[in-house]
């Protein structure tokens, strides 16, 4: 091989084919040699990994041993019975119902939603042999309802549990990718989250092995290989439970509220949630889990907090803006209430009020009416007020601080007592220290850049208070 390759700290793919006509590739030949020369560059640290020769003259297409014995469904559902659920819910289904081949099976979830009791329809069928300790197996399958649903996948023997899959009169393939635990014995189809019909076919259980490369040429960078949309769910479904898991599980001593979902709502669209879809100027670091797991992904993320967490832990929704866009604010609390007809609560909205001197007044009041009229806890996440300029004038002072008043003012009035959580001030004063990331050249805290209290202190504190707390301050602090 005449080519060198360069590398770096990224691992990158190198696929190499030989000419056959070399000898030393022709089936006479008694051994084959294979070399990586890595003597050009000193003190350099290689790490190689995944090393793969594979014959190009075999088949392309490897045999897969099928772990279930029936997944295709072209005669009947023979070895998938009824485990949970009401009898005679698992039929033989064909014609039209199938995804491809002659039928399907056909389940019906005739005992409503339980949304956290998938198992109260279970249709089960034996593996053909049981899972292998830390063997890698996918389990593939297609299926569509009759209309919006929901399943999960587990196993018997050995529990594992695929996240909520949602379904809709569109067939779809779902793949789920496990490391076994071991003694995995069975597959069950969890469909009791969601009342409907389902339809399911070519269901597919085998083990992964390491990859095979396939027949390509030299290649000088790296090899990106685009995962399907149904690999892409799983992979991220995984992670956000994960995510939470660990989050939540190694705070829950210590933390009793959560904000569960964080700005969700699309500015442009304020009824509509964010997106990346067809956008070129993402920042690095924006990423929009509904993309990959859909309108659900904050019902998902809401059960997988109560999951994880306490059972009375307080789980909030936050976004920005809801003052200024009260279509935003509007957006949100349908949002909410999509979330819950799913059967998920959601304690709490939170509005972070990013504001400035001019904000307009008659919003904020009706966003917090609005806010309260949920009936949730409301809590004011981030407030801060900006004021134009790093040096303020007295009469901007003034201003800000009847602003800080103000909104304390809105909030005591239009939230009843029994839906406060309270209001959070962003930072704790104008130091330019605190303010490398966020409002530079502004003034917006209670304190100044020396720590000493401003006007606006003095607006924030009348305000909680209710009154001139001036008036009867003797200038003793206790």
């Amino acid at each position: 091989m005449d080519n060198t390759i360069s590398t770096s700290t990224i691992w990158k793919q190198v696929i190499y084919d030989k000419d056959h006509s070399n000898s030393d590739f022709l089936a006479a030949a008694s051994s084959v040699q294979f070399r990586l020369d890595l003597g050009l560059l000193p003190g350099v640290t290689y790490y190689i990994d995944n090393v793969v020769v594979v014959d190009l003259d075999a088949s392309d297409k490897p045999t897969v041993i099928n772990l279930v014995a029936n997944g295709t469904f072209d005669e009947n559902i023979t070895g998938w019975s009824k485990w949970n659920g009401t009898d005679g819910c698992n039929t033989y289904a064909t014609g039209a119902y199938a995804h491809q081949g002659v039928g399907a099976l056909k389940v019906v979830n005739d005992i409503g939603d339980n949304p956290t009791d998938q198992y109260k329809v279970q249709i089960h069928a034996d593996f053909t042999e049981s899972f292998v300790a830390d063997k890698n197996y996918k389990i593939s399958y297609w299926i569509c309802s009759d209309a919006t649903g929901s399943v999960r996948c587990s196993t018997s023997g050995k529990a594992d549990y695929q996240g909520d899959q949602s379904t809709s009169d569109t067939w779809k393939e779902i793949i789920w990718n496990i490391t076994a635990i071991g003694g995995e014995t069975g597959l069950n189809f969890d469909l009791g989250a969601k009342a409907g019909t389902y339809y399911i076919d070519d269901v597919i259980v085998q083990e992964v092995k390491p990859v095979e490369a396939a027949a390509a040429t030299f290649a000088s960078g790296p090899t990106i290989i685009e995962k399907s949309d149904a690999e892409k769910t799983e992979i991220i479904s995984a992670a956000l439970d994960n995510w939470i898991k660990e989050m939540v599980g190694h705070y829950k001593d210590k933390v009793k509220a959560w904000d569960v979902v964080n700005e969700p709502m699309d500015d442009g669209k304020p009824s509509a949630l964010k997106t990346g879809i067809g956008k070129t100027d993402l920042a690095s670091d924006a990423f929009y889990w509904q993309d990959y797991l859909g309108k659900d992904y904050a019902v998902t993320a809401f059960n997988l907090a109560r999951q994880y967490g306490n059972p009375n832990d307080i789980l909030f929704i936050n976004d920005y803006n809801l003052e200024q866009s009260l279509a935003k604010c509007d957006g949100l609390i349908n949002y909410v209430n999509y979330i819950e007809s799913k059967g998920i609560t959601v304690d709490g909205i939170g509005t972070q009020m990013h504001l400035s001197i001019t904000t307009n007044k008659d919003n904020i009041a009706q966003m917090f009416q609005k806010l309260a009229q949920t009936g949730k806890q409301i809590k004011v996440s981030e407030l801060d007020i900006t004021v134009g300029a790093a040096s303020p004038t007295v009469e901007q002072y003034a201003q800000q601080a009847e602003m800080y008043q103000y909104v304390v003012d809105m909030y005591l009035k239009y939230i009843p007592e029994v839906q406060r959580y309270g209001i959070t001030i962003w930072t704790v004063s104008d130091n330019a220290k605190e303010h490398e990331n966020w409002l530079k050249d502004d003034a917006p805290c209670l304190w100044d850049k020396d720590y000493q209290r401003k006007h606006a202190y003095k607006g924030f504190a009348d305000g909680l208070a209710g009154k001139d707390v001036s008036a009867d301050f003797t200038g003793e602090l206790q």
